[in-house]
């Protein structure tokens, strides 16, 4: 049995798990990043309150807000992208199953077996 080289036996493992991840858990990241993101926005108000330095901490606020939407925007985009996908796939799939079930029916029918 050949052995891969060491840089292709690590890459293998990142290129597959990127495959693997599924719609679920890309929400999953997405609604837990916006949970860590609200978490360092309520310290830096935290820090407000302790009297640091107010502009200081009013731009790593926008720092923050900013970076928030960005990461958003791309997660929000490639997950649009996915379920338009998905849906016109299901949508295909769907409308092959009933074409299916009415060609069915009618060879069943004795009325339209004229």
């Amino acid at each position: 049995m050949r052995k891969q080289p060491k840089a292709a036996a690590a890459e293998a493992p990142k290129v597959q798990s990127r495959g693997l991840v599924g719609k679920l858990r890309l929400y999953e990241i997405l609604y837990n990043l916006n949970q860590r993101f609200e978490q360092v926005l309520a310290e830096l108000q935290e820090l407000d309150r302790f009297g640091v330095r107010r502009r200081t901490s009013k731009k790593f606020q926008f720092v923050v807000e900013e970076t928030r939407a960005e990461v958003n925007f791309e997660l929000v985009e490639l997950l649009q992208k996915r379920e338009l996908k998905d849906w016109t796939h299901f949508g295909r799939l769907r409308e092959e199953s009933e074409r299916r079930i009415l060609s069915r029916g009618k060879k069943a029918d004795p009325r339209t077996n004229g």
